[in-house]
């Protein structure tokens, strides 16, 4: 209820005027409005424009009651003190029930979401006052006039959930009305998947395309593209199957979660060759003498390589570098080690190799003086070898004497021979080191002598 009083020069005749209008909205002039009062049950009714006049009243108080269909009733007592007329405007409430329009669950939202909501009202009297009990998601405020909750959902790690809240509203007349809502806020859903790691061709694989925010669960669909043949995608995320062909594909894959929220990424998955180590075996190690040799592999995502031991038991006073595949380093003694080694491409797979790590003593011809012969006695000596790698091949620069021959193999020589003599031979081993033999050449003595003489003086 609302009303003026104005105040006018002192005249015979006094009277009550003013003008009815619709509370919250004073452009709606309320016509045929019956005004009534207790003196001599006057009793008149406001014109088309909303106007009102009770003339000819003494001085005094009156009660004046204001009805319309569907308005409130309003009454107002206002004096009368015989020097001048009295302007009393007033404004009328709809007759109408007091309830919240805007109804609840609230759909929920998004961070980084713009957001605009009105709390619709009916009944009560305009204008109304708009206020919040509790909290609303960082980001959002409430028009208390308008009643208008507006802003961009924050993004923040504490900024999601549900964020319970009381609206309250009074109305013009004084009444309170609340209701509760609430608002649930999600993380925005992305892709913690963004890039897809090769496969190998014909071999079965799976991999699932991970998404976090939003509500679970998620409904993934490609949506463009091509996945390779005997490769699919499930609705829950699965990538799998046995690709046939290598070669690169692209596709676009839609995931939707439980509110409907959607988003979109593009994925290339690549088909590679099996990763293998081509090495096919080590080269053999000279003890004392500096050793390099570098290991090779070919397919998987082609680069760069890491490579290292995967064997408990490794080579002693050698390393192998991680980036570049090189075995090196001088051993310090003789060994003979089985060592596994693996490389590791950039997606992550791997290829192992059994291998034989062998560190072998310099080759050498250790006997330079054989033991002697007779003559016309059976000779057999072997020349003997240190270091290398058998088997041995034994070859002789020099014409051997007559009835001496060298075994190619074993390296004895052997035979009978009739001239007692001092023979000196230039002898030449080779080793079966990998991947280059060891190669010894020495001058070797043997001496032949007479037969053995007893004399009786």
């Amino acid at each position: 209820m609302c009303f003026q009083v104005f105040a006018h020069a002192k005249i015979e005749q006094h009277k009550i005027f003013g003008t009815v209008t619709q509370c919250g909205n004073p452009d709606i002039r309320l016509s045929n409005t019956r005004v009534s009062t207790d003196y001599g049950q006057i009793e008149v009714a406001t014109n088309y424009n909303g106007e009102y006049e009770i003339p000819d009243l003494y001085p005094g108080y009156y009660d004046l009651v204001f009805s319309k269909i569907t308005y409130k009733e309003q009454s107002v007592r206002i004096k009368l003190d015989g020097t001048q007329d009295v302007q009393l405007d007033i404004c009328m409430c709809q007759d109408i029930d007091f309830v919240f329009k805007t109804p609840t669950p609230l759909d929920p939202v998004y961070q980084g979401d713009s957001f605009y909501l009105t709390i619709e009202v009916e009944g009560g009297c305009k204008p109304y006052e708009f206020s919040i009990q509790g909290s609303l998601p960082m980001g959002l405020t409430l028009d208390p006039e308008e009643g208008v909750i507006s802003g961009t959902i924050e993004i923040n790690k504490n900024n999601k959930g549900n964020f319970p809240f009381v609206v309250k509203v009074v109305d013009y007349s004084g009444a309170v009305y609340t209701k509760n809502y609430s608002i649930t806020v999600y993380e925005l859903p992305y892709f913690v998947t963004q890039t897809l790691k090769s496969v190998i061709v014909n071999y079965p694989f799976k991999k699932i395309i991970r998404v976090v925010g939003g509500k679970r669960p998620y409904t993934y669909s490609m949506i463009s593209g091509d996945l390779p043949q005997h490769v699919t995608l499930s609705p829950t995320g699965i990538l799998e199957g046995t690709p046939t062909e290598i070669g690169e594909t692209y596709f676009v894959v839609k995931v939707v979660d439980a509110n409907g929220r959607k988003i979109e990424h593009g994925f290339t998955l690549t088909v590679v060759d099996e990763l293998v180590i081509t090495t096919p075996r080590l080269d053999v190690a000279i003890v004392g003498e500096v050793y390099n040799m570098k290991l090779t592999a070919v397919g998987g995502s082609y680069g760069p390589y890491q490579w290292e031991f995967a064997s408990e038991v490794i080579p002693r006073n050698i390393t192998l570098d991680k980036d570049s595949g090189v075995l090196s380093g001088t051993p310090r003694d003789a060994q003979k080690i089985p060592i596994i080694i693996q490389v590791r491409d950039t997606d992550g797979h791997i290829a192992k190799a059994d291998f034989l790590f062998y560190a072998v003593q310099k080759l050498e011809i250790a006997n330079l003086n054989l033991s002697p012969g007779l003559i016309n006695t059976e000779f057999s000596e072997f020349i003997s070898i240190q270091g290398g790698v058998p088997p041995y091949t034994f070859a002789c620069s020099d014409n051997l004497p007559d009835g001496l021959s060298l075994d190619p193999t074993t390296g004895i020589i052997s035979g009978v021979v009739n001239v007692a003599e001092t023979i000196q031979l230039n002898i030449t081993v080779i080793d079966s080191t990998y991947p280059k033999s060891q190669k010894d050449e020495e001058r070797v003595t043997i001496i032949i002598d007479e037969d053995f003489k007893f004399t009786t003086n």
